[in-house]
């Protein structure tokens, strides 16, 4: 309504009686003018440049022209001659008509039958690693100062899982020393992260 009525105050301002002709006769396309750009300007989902607008609405009429003569649907090189313009024009008119219509993601997925066969479905989900992943990498840089004794020992403790003792037993050393190594490589670590935190 307002859109119809800003564009029945330009014909009101553009109207002259010397036209000759009734102001409604005048009026009309001036309204219509007005709610054809709105409609094109703001009824798309996605942002278009109305360059590309203009051009998918020429292109639509083309092609629904060409088809009807020709009797089957229309080459791309075909629009482009009919359209004076290149195919690349052509193109991109047709993409812009794909942000036209946007699909829901709740549409179901063409012939599936269940009731969660939805295209937000189909798509994947978090990652749940992606929360730890900035911590994982500063672990990973700060094990990268550490000996290779201590990477191993500390692999062994808290990747593996294995014991103390049974790490140990494995590297040759006491129990008290693989604390010790634990412990002090984990206190390295700590401050390192601390000095560039």
């Amino acid at each position: 309504m307002q859109v119809a009525q800003l564009g029945l105050l330009k014909a009101v301002e553009r109207f002259d009686p010397a036209y000759n002709v009734l102001f409604p006769t005048f009026a009309m396309p001036t309204v219509l003018g007005e709610l054809r750009r709105h409609f094109r300007d703001h009824t798309w989902p996605v942002r278009v440049p109305r360059r590309v607008k203009e051009l998918y609405l020429e292109l639509s009429a083309t092609v629904e022209a060409l088809g009807h003569d020709l009797g089957r649907p229309p080459t791309i090189d075909e629009i482009a001659h009919e359209m004076q313009c290149t195919v690349d024009d052509v193109l991109e008119g047709l993409e812009a008509g794909s942000a036209y219509r946007t699909a829901s993601l709740m549409a179901p997925v063409d012939g599936a039958e269940e009731e969660e066969s939805t295209e937000a479905a189909t798509l994947g989900t978090a990652d749940p690693g992606l929360a730890s992943a900035d911590s994982r990498l500063s672990v990973h840089n700060l094990l990268r100062n550490l000996s290779a004794r201590d990477r191993t020992v500390l692999y062994l403790r808290y990747f593996d899982g294995y014991t103390q003792s049974e790490i140990a037993d494995q590297i040759g050393v006491s129990q008290v020393h693989v604390s010790r190594i634990i412990r002090a490589s984990l206190g390295r670590m700590r401050d390192e992260l601390a000095s560039h935190g």
